[in-house]
């Protein structure tokens, strides 16, 4: 993996995806003072949802165009994959529509219904088409559009909820209109419906891409289990105002998982291409390193900067969800990096244990919910999610080292994350000026800390060809 295009990709990506997932941090003041928590809990939850039934009815088709397309030589292949994935795409779009409609006849309650069957629709084709351009090698366009379509959504979250209230129909509509201009713009400038002619269109083809996706639909099953099984419990039995309360905590960890995604959707692409030629090197276990330095670093000089924000809304109802941030950091840093081990496993094609090790964690994280609801309230979800994301990380780490030798250093990391929890501590418990001195010392130390790294990457920055 050439760290000189590691770097460029991730940078592309960095500006893309930091344009579109920014949006959630700068309308969290916005939420605190215009959206109540059960309207945002209510939001939250239908998100949640989403992110289960997309994979599930188009069949995580988007993974096997990134890997199909990409290691495709053959432009008329290449052709094919795209057209019937594409045709796959548009066929399940009209069966989910007509499922609503039909529903909607039997049970016209559900005031929000079409807005979700559009949030899935309209997510579902920006999302595939982003992995297209992704594919493509259009990481320009890609850019460009996520830009674009932030600033449609950021524009209607304004306008919608500060000047028209319309609360929750305000977040559906942004969040669907923010995607419908992504995917459009998509469309014109890398034309897959062009692409798309009879004889294109392939069901072994089809069959093929499913056969290697499909495993992956339920390791995203069991990942949601993860990540979004604790909203389903919070309200079953906390209600909306609690989802609320989480949902806005968790924006905070939401930015830091966004930086995740953008360096593992580099990496991920880095490895299927180098894969055919180098395999796992010495390289990629450094990668995976310096990820972990980078992150750590950042949720540590993260901590006090969020506590400082909470000072600013401290007499909103959100206030009090102060004590649930350190823990949904921590919970975001251990997915990256499970997502970064799981990344091996689809380059030597062992794709089997990263749905085995996602499922212990899904299991973890279910029996933990449901054990300590009713004692620890929300505390027992979010704990929950760290336990089986740190199951997850474990034993993918373990079933790794079965196939390929990647033994990573382990000390450094855990002084990190004991000095993270200890600045955690102090902030929360501490008042402004301390938080205010805490941030500084940590950036200072961390940046020395760092030293090395940040010296070689601006080298390598320096001298990209």
């Amino acid at each position: 993996m050439e760290g000189k295009k590691l770097i460029k990709k991730t940078g592309l990506y960095f500006i893309g995806n930091l344009s579109s997932k920014i949006l959630t941090f700068v309308l969290v003041p916005i939420y605190a003072f215009y959206i109540k928590s059960e309207e945002l809990g209510e939001f939250d939850y239908a998100q949640t949802i989403m992110n289960i039934i997309v994979p599930i009815c188009f069949v995580a088709i988007w993974e096997a165009i990134l890997k199909f397309v990409i290691q495709e030589d053959d432009d008329i292949k290449k052709n094919k994959i795209i057209a019937t994935s594409s045709v796959f795409t548009i066929t399940a779009s009209l069966f989910i529509f007509a499922a609503a409609v039909f529903y909607n006849i039997i049970d016209n309650s559900h005031k929000t219904l079409f807005y979700f069957v559009f949030m899935i629709i309209s997510y579902a084709f920006m999302f595939i088409w982003q992995y297209y351009a992704r594919a493509l090698g259009k990481n320009k366009i890609y850019v460009l559009t996520g830009i674009i379509g932030t600033a449609v959504n950021f524009t209607l979250n304004i306008f919608l909820i500060c000047f028209l209230s319309m609360g929750l129909k305000a977040l559906f509509i942004s969040y669907i209109f923010g995607n419908v201009v992504i995917a459009v713009i998509l469309e014109t400038r890398i034309k897959i419906l062009k692409r798309i002619k009879i004889k294109s269109v392939d069901l072994k083809v089809l069959k093929k891409m499913f056969l290697f996706s499909a495993p992956l639909v339920l390791n995203l099953i069991s990942t949601w289990l993860i990540t979004g099984f604790g909203r389903t419990v919070i309200k079953d039995r906390l209600g909306d105002e609690y989802n609320g309360m989480y949902a806005f905590a968790n924006k905070f960890a939401i930015v830091i998982s966004m930086l995740g995604s953008v360096i593992n959707m580099a990496i991920i692409e880095e490895a299927l291409i180098s894969a055919k030629t180098e395999g796992i090197g010495e390289s990629f276990k450094n990668t995976i390193e310096n990820l972990f330095r980078i992150f750590q670093s950042m949720i540590i000089a993260a901590a006090p900067v969020i506590v400082i924000f909470y000072y600013t809304i401290k007499n909103t109802e959100y206030y009090d969800s102060i004590v649930y941030f350190p823990m949904l950091l921590m919970y975001s840093l251990i997915m990256i990096m499970t997502t970064g081990f799981g990344t091996v496993f689809q380059v030597i094609e062992k794709t089997k244990y990263q749905f085995i090790t996602t499922v212990l964690g899904a299991i973890t994280t279910v029996v933990l919910s449901y054990g300590f609801i009713d004692k620890f309230g929300l505390h027992s979800i979010i704990i929950a999610q760290v336990a089986g994301a740190f199951v997850m990380l474990i034993s993918r780490y373990i079933f790794v080292n079965k196939y390929v030798e990647f033994k990573i250093n382990w000390i450094p990391i855990c002084i990190m994350l004991i000095i993270y929890c200890l600045v955690c501590l102090i902030c929360i418990n501490f008042n402004l000026f301390i938080n205010i001195a805490v941030f500084i010392i940590s950036v200072f130390l961390l940046a020395y800390y760092n030293r090395n790294f940040m010296k070689n990457a601006l080298i390598m920055i320096r001298n990209k060809k």
